[in-house]
């Protein structure tokens, strides 16, 4: 798992005992205080167990199904969708192939594949691997300066091929990049936010739903 960018969804409510046995007390409305109270003792063990060790591995699956979700509905649901600003190959002739993916997808859809969690014990760490996960999910300005490789080159010649169409006179900035004698370019631009991992109303709303199902099999 690469460091630069971990995004944790720690269960800091749903871990604390209190709070998760409030939510299946709501649930077990036929059972009187007491002996609420006392099936909680008797399970105590088996609670513990499924706070600890279950929850995380149950909130993690649903969390990462949860933010794949967001780049096939192109932004972050919280309480609602907050759509992602739009590409510039959005704003194009509509020729291009790659406009056939959504904001933040491409043929492989290796940031959406990089998302996983990692339990821990009463809590879970949602993540990506992709060192440009971070910019994409919080914004900001990038400056750098870059290798120009073989595999660059051969990309810029395919995207000014696909660019020019029949026009072969045609110049095109990817032209440039493809005949350019420099071995670094500088690379700097503002990167929109696109968030798709992050605190969410409707994530939790899933999650407690969950506990409330596990916990009123445990305690019944």
């Amino acid at each position: 798992m690469n460091p630069i960018f971990t995004a944790a969804y720690m269960l800091k409510q749903l871990q604390k005992y209190n709070i998760i046995t409030q939510y299946a007390r709501k649930s077990l409305k036929k059972m009187t205080h007491e002996q609420f109270i006392a099936k909680l003792k008797q399970n105590n063990r088996q609670l513990q167990q499924y706070i600890n060790d279950e929850l995380p591995r149950h909130a993690g699956k649903i969390a990462v199904d949860f933010f794949r979700e967001n780049f096939i509905k192109g932004g972050f649901v919280d309480n609602d969708l907050e759509p992602w600003d739009k590409p510039k190959r959005y704003d194009e002739q509509g020729r291009y192939a790659r406009q056939k993916y959504g904001t933040l997808l491409s043929a492989r859809d290796e940031l959406y594949n990089s998302i996983s969690y990692n339990p821990l014990r009463g809590m879970v760490v949602i993540s990506s691997d992709k060192t440009y996960a971070k910019i994409h999910n919080e914004g900001g300005e990038v400056d750098h300066q870059v290798p120009v490789t073989n595999k660059m080159r051969k990309f810029a010649w395919a995207m000014h091929f696909e660019e020019v169409g029949e026009n072969k006179k045609k110049y095109s900035k990817w032209k440039g990049l493809a005949l350019t004698k420099k071995e670094t370019i500088r690379v700097k631009f503002t990167m929109p936010r696109r968030q798709f991992i992050g605190e969410s109303a409707q994530l939790n709303t899933k999650i407690k739903e969950r506990i409330i199902n596990d916990l009123k099999k445990i305690i019944q």
